[in-house]
């Protein structure tokens, strides 16, 4: 027979468990509704910054221009970084390494072609016969955006019978291939808030400058025949008669020209104000140390890798919370701010000609001298002081965990302040000038003023720094990612898959895509 008073304590029990349970599901209740608000928070500054980033805003008429370096990638760095970096605190030494060979290819080149062309929101423009007639009435012989008798002297040719012509359009290429290291130390014990963590990338890069000219027709220069393809790469050169010009010496449009070396080495001291299954706050202060190559003003838009040798000082913020849980899975929200700041150094640069564009190839001839024409550009290249500023990366990501596999996906936005330039020296006053297509160019006419486009020497005042500014740059990237983790005895493995699309919000920078592939080990 059944005890009645056991029944009832068994059942004053199951009500107690009850209300247990209840008062559980409550607490995690308003926790899960916190942590929703912290997502919607998140979701929103993030959208904000999106939107932020939609007017396109072009710049033409420039001469060089600073890439974001390709170590400053959170996306690279994080996805599927965070389940790694849980199980290190929890390893016997608590390190953690992760290897990440990435390709990056750009897109949308014909934006970046109008940055350094002519004229807003185009990507060609035409060099050929520029003659207006007399009567402001009458229309022009001809409608070419720049005279050719600039680039090619032709001085027996009267202007509207030259036959060098030719449509012009560039098309810049960015390809990226590497490896980025990164490895973290606990200090002390494993269970330590304090960390540091080492970063470097490997890089090989590969740059060109696609130099398409439609419709071109050559000219006769002597007995040798020019056109504007021949010019650009520098293979115009003549010594002999009345149309004596050396050939073009920097910002060449030729090739594909490649570099490889480690970019910029990363080091930073963490602290961790806390760290729960799936909750975090970390906090580290970096130094940037430039390893990577100084730009080269031969080629126009040749590769650079790092930073362009400038050192770093900078701070970022890495949170993440729980939003959802349950037995077999849980989804996190994570976000990441870095905060770098480059300080100024020296570099070589050719900017161009003020009210002139793509003056930095027209012809130029030295005051008091009977030597022949050369393009400004061999004698613009200047060393100036840049102040490349402050760089902000902010990333927003949801992560959805379940039996060792997690699903990352997101977006960043990247801004980075616009350059100052400023020269060292200034450019010789009244030693230059723009020669005049009807200048004699024969080895024994002195170049003066009179023989000048305009009638006057150049000067400092003359020469442009913004042709070789780098304009602000904000760019918007979404991403995705496939992880999974392996523990095997005392170490932890983390195998990453992920792919990233980043639109930029002015023709200051190439859209691209990155494919990328991570092995981590937490030890």
């Amino acid at each position: 027979m059944e005890n009645p008073q056991g029944a009832s304590l068994s059942f004053a029990k199951v009500r107690m468990e009850g209300y247990d349970g209840y008062k559980k599901k409550e607490e995690n209740s308003r926790k899960i509704f916190m942590n929703t608000s912290t997502l919607k928070a998140h979701l929103h500054l993030l959208l904000v910054a999106l939107a932020s980033t939609a007017t396109l805003y072009p710049h033409t008429d420039k001469t060089y221009l600073s890439i974001r370096p390709d170590g400053f990638n959170s996306t690279i760095e994080y996805t599927g970084y965070h389940q790694n970096f849980y199980q290190a605190w929890n390893r016997p030494f608590g390190s953690m390494l992760q290897i990440t060979p990435f390709y990056s290819a750009s897109k949308d080149e014909h934006k970046l072609g109008e940055y350094f062309g002519i004229h807003d929101n185009r990507d060609s423009f035409s060099i050929g016969k520029v003659v207006t007639e007399v009567d402001p009435f009458a229309p022009p012989i001809s409608n070419a955006d720049l005279a050719n008798g600039l680039f090619i002297h032709d001085q027996a040719t009267p202007a509207d019978q030259r036959t060098l012509n030719g449509i012009v359009s560039l098309h810049p290429h960015r390809n990226v291939f590497g490896f980025q290291c990164l490895y973290i130390q606990h200090v002390g014990s494993p269970t330590s808030p304090v960390f540091i963590r080492a970063q470097v990338p490997m890089l090989h890069v590969t740059q060109k400058v696609e130099l398409r000219v439609d419709e071109s027709q050559p000219v006769m220069i002597g007995k040798k025949s020019f056109d504007l393809e021949d010019f650009f790469t520098g293979q115009v050169v003549n010594v002999m008669g009345i149309n004596q010009q050396t050939a073009l010496e920097n910002l060449l449009i030729k090739g594909t020209h490649k570099e490889t070396g480690l970019g910029d080495f990363a080091c930073s001291l963490g602290y961790k104000f806390f760290q729960k299954p799936n909750n975090h706050l970390f906090v580290s202060f970096d130094i940037v140390i430039p390893t990577g190559n100084k730009p080269c003003t031969q080629h126009l838009f040749q590769p650079v890798y790092g930073n362009g040798q400038h050192f770093g000082l900078g701070a970022s913020l890495d949170a993440g919370a729980l939003v959802w849980k349950n037995q077999y899975a849980h989804l996190q929200l994570l976000s990441y701010l870095r905060y770098q700041y480059l300080f100024p150094n020296h570099e070589h640069r050719v900017p161009s000609i003020c009210g002139q564009p793509f003056s930095q190839y027209y012809l130029l001839g030295e005051n008091g001298t009977t030597k022949p024409l050369f393009p400004a550009a061999n004698v613009l290249r200047q060393l100036v002081h840049v102040k490349p500023h402050s760089m902000i990366d902010f990333m927003g990501m949801i992560s959805f965990m379940c039996d060792g596999w997690t699903i990352d996906c997101g977006g960043t936005v990247f801004y980075k302040n616009r350059e100052t330039v400023t020269p060292t020296h200034p450019f010789p006053s009244d030693r230059y000038g723009i020669a005049s297509p009807s200048f004699s160019s024969d080895g024994t006419t002195v170049f003066n003023a009179a023989g000048t486009l305009d009638g006057s020497m150049l000067t400092q005042k003359n020469i442009t720094m913004d042709s070789i500014t780098t304009p602000y740059l904000l760019s918007t990237k979404f991403f995705g990612g496939l992880s999974y983790t392996y523990k095997y005895q005392a170490v932890t493995f983390t195998l990453v898959g992920g792919a990233s699309y980043e639109y930029a919000s002015t023709n200051a920078d190439l859209e691209h895509y990155t494919l990328w592939t991570t092995l981590g080990m937490a030890f």
